[in-house]
């Protein structure tokens, strides 16, 4: 596994919009390895493909809750409701 380089504004691809994932490989199994060794690293709760500077849509998560990470490939809203306001790291 490896940590990697953090993407920060004004990087230009996080505002790219990211490709939908065709199919599971084994490149995108360590990629999302990577990521979550990247999260964790930074002390983070979740993290974008496109963070890293991959545009894919792939996307990790993990709370101090959870006892495994949660890996979003192709994720959708397909409901909001209500507003919540948070301080992002």
């Amino acid at each position: 596994m490896a940590i990697l380089d953090m993407r920060l504004l004004p990087d230009p691809i996080l505002r790219m919009q990211a490709k939908k994932v065709a199919k599971v490989t084994p490149q995108l199994k360590t990629l999302v390895e990577n990521m979550i060794q990247t999260m964790r690293d930074q002390q983070g709760v979740g993290l974008a493909a496109n963070q890293i500077g991959s545009l894919q849509k792939v996307a990790v998560i993990e709370t101090p809750e959870m006892e495994e990470p949660l890996v979003l490939i192709n994720p959708e809203i397909m409901k909001k409701e209500g507003e919540r306001e948070v301080v992002e790291g």
